[in-house]
């Protein structure tokens, strides 16, 4: 099962580098208390007693910002940074000839900043993966150069002309795929704390590939469903992003079956909008 888990965790390196942000779940406000007057201490003195009462202004509520706003404020990003914070929790089965051979709760998260520069194709994501209850840890950074991507782990850089990476990288970035989804009418609008937060549905082809960004699935039975997507804006910006969604994924690995059935919950935050960085390119790799 070790020497598995080994395998699985190695192949989440390579797919987990870093291609993806996206997004999730819903979240109540709670009403702000009512204002409450003060009052300043009474003075007396022999002939007259007066006594003020302070008084509160309540602020304007948020300005709602209409999808054509938000889209044309997101067009306007040519680079930003962003963090991505994705926590996958699976029930895992192994099955050795039909058998069960056994069962495992596991969990995985992936640690990531990133910067993308929209305009000249270039993006860097330095990705941390944990593993419980195992304590497994790998550290990765990727580098896409149009559709060329560079993956720097275990002191070895690959180089890898991978078109299902590079879509990732461009189509499925946080600012492309809030993008993406502002086109529809959201199907929840709220204010939480000043942020104007929209409510979608994910599709199951957009699901499947949001899965593929942190988990082997390219020789995998995958089922995904129940996802959601919350984009949060602040004065117009986008600023957040969480998405969550369920999934099975069935592999046969060297004979045995494994069998993960689990969620996903990923959060992003975006920041540095239009500031733009220098990206290091590797110099030496290995072509593959």
């Amino acid at each position: 099962m070790k020497k598995l888990i080994a395998l699985f965790i190695g192949i989440l390196l390579v797919m987990a580098a870093g291609c993806i942000g996206g997004k999730t779940s819903t979240s109540t406000p709670t009403s702000p208390s009512a204002s409450e007057a003060s009052t300043s201490p009474t003075v007396t003195t022999a002939s007259t007693t007066s006594a003020t009462t302070a008084t509160t202004t309540s602020s304007p509520p948020p300005k709602k910002y209409t999808l054509e706003e938000l889209i044309k404020n997101i067009n306007s990003i040519e680079y930003f940074t962003f963090t991505d914070n994705t926590t996958m929790a699976l029930h895992l089965i192994l099955e050795v000839n039909g058998t069960v051979m056994q069962r495992q709760n596991m969990t995985f998260e992936f640690e990531k900043r990133a910067y993308a520069d929209l305009k000249n194709r270039i993006a860097e994501t330095n990705t941390t993966t944990l593993v419980y209850p195992e304590g497994g840890k790998a550290s990765s950074r990727q580098v896409a150069i149009g559709d060329t991507i560079y993956i720097e782990a275990n002191g070895m850089t690959q180089e890898i002309e991978n078109g299902t990476l590079a879509n990732l990288t461009w189509n499925y970035n946080p600012v492309s795929f809030a993008l993406l989804y502002l086109q529809k009418k959201p199907e929840k609008t709220e204010f939480v704390n000043g942020t104007q937060l929209l409510y979608y549905r994910i599709t199951s082809t957009d699901l499947l590939k949001l899965m593929g960004s942190i988990a082997p699935t390219g020789k995998a039975n995958v089922s995904v469903w129940n996802g959601i997507l919350e984009l949060g804006f602040r004065d117009g910006k986008l600023v957040s992003e969480r998405t969550m969604y369920e999934f099975r994924l069935i592999m046969d690995i060297n004979g045995d079956r494994v069998t993960e059935t689990g969620k996903v919950y990923d959060e992003i935050h975006i920041f540095d909008i239009n500031v733009k960085k220098n990206v290091k390119v590797p110099k030496k790799s290995v072509k593959v």
